[in-house]
């Protein structure tokens, strides 16, 4: 097996600057405008609190095994407490 030492790097590529000039249609830079920042704002905050809502109802259900389980816990956590005491 023969093993090659590192290759020559090439040289630096030349890009191509462009001119900053703006787009015909506007795009980003009319997205970023205030009265598109407000609107964009006022619409996604319901939607931001609706996520909110259903994060917060799914973790307020109460799982019957997770309920056993904590009971279970306690009940040892008793347990060991008066073993200790003894």
């Amino acid at each position: 097996m023969k093993i090659q030492g590192p290759k020559q790097t090439s040289g630096s590529s030349s890009t191509k600057k462009t001119s900053k000039t703006p787009s015909p249609d506007g795009g980003f830079g009319d997205f970023m405008s205030a009265g598109s920042a407000k609107e964009a704002s006022s619409s996604s905050a319901p939607q931001s609190m609706t996520a909110v809502d259903a994060l917060l109802a799914v973790q307020s259900v109460e799982d019957p095994t997770a309920k056993a389980a904590r009971k279970r816990m306690t009940m040892r956590a008793d347990n060991v407490l008066k073993e200790l005491d003894d």
